[in-house]
């Protein structure tokens, strides 16, 4: 993590996750990597210093995924 630019979290069976984000200067845009198929989702972006919620495309065993937040334009 690099609080209020960019975090990544390792979710090995996809499903929900709920994060308390901290306030950053920008807003945060937030997109799923799929780690099997190296493919991104379209970002959303992520209102920062509020609790978010994220959902994995697809959860389940060797449903593996990694939300990356970062800093938008």
């Amino acid at each position: 993590a690099h609080p209020g630019h960019e975090y990544v979290l390792y979710d090995e069976d996809g499903g929900d996750v709920t994060l308390t984000l901290v306030k950053s200067a920008k807003p945060l845009a937030a997109r799923w990597f799929n780690p099997r198929t190296g493919e991104f989702t379209k970002a959303m972006m992520v209102e920062p210093g509020k609790q978010a919620n994220f959902r994995a495309p697809t959860n389940g065993p060797n449903e593996d995924w990694v939300l990356h937040l970062f800093t938008g334009k």
